[in-house]
This record gives structure tokens, C-alpha cells and sequence, in this order.
């Protein structure tokens, strides 16, 4: 199981001035997403790859905070194996 950080933008916080904070908005960036793309996220913020379960998690100590929209562009920073289509 890979676990990897969060690519963050260094212009998130500039975009949530502009943009605000919606449940579309990427979890890496805060510009608005078509929600095509999820990250699986861990309690400790960790993504974790798409076809990770709870059940995986739990065996290693983790525990599930759910999956966050990314943008396409974040996406590909994150990495193919990490990034669940809608």
C-alpha cells in the first residue's frame, strides 16, 4: 500500500480569496473542480492509493477521512495510482 502527502499548491490560499471554499473545490489548489476526480485522504492527511479500503487502513493503524475532490492538473501531481475517477 502506498501512502504519499498531499501535493498542496502554493497558490491555495490565494484561490480561496478568489473562489471561496465549496465541497467542489480541489483539496490541493481550492480552484473549482468538474468533482471527476477524488483523492482518498487519511485522518493523519495522507492520500492513499484509490484501491485502498477501510479495512486495509485499519489493519495499519489509519483510519479513513474520506475522499476530497482534485482538479485534473493536481491529479497529475498526485499521481495515476492515487486518484479515483468519478
Amino acid at each position: 500500500m502506498n501512502i504519499k502527502k498531499l501535493y498542496e499548491s502554493p497558490k491555495k490560499d490565494q484561490n480561496e480569496e478568489i473562489y471561496g471554499i465549496t465541497s467542489k473545490s480541489c483539496v490541493c489548489c481550492s480552484k473549482p473542480t468538474n468533482e471527476d476526480y477524488f483523492v482518498h485522504m487519511t485522518t493523519e492527511w495522507f492520500a492513499v492509493e484509490a484501491k485502498v479500503t477501510e479495512n486495509d487502513l485499519a489493519k495499519i493503524g489509519m483510519e479513513s477521512q474520506g475522499l476530497y475532490a482534485i482538479g485534473y492538473s493536481c491529479a497529475k501531481r498526485m499521481g495515476k495510482k492515487f486518484i479515483i475517477n468519478a
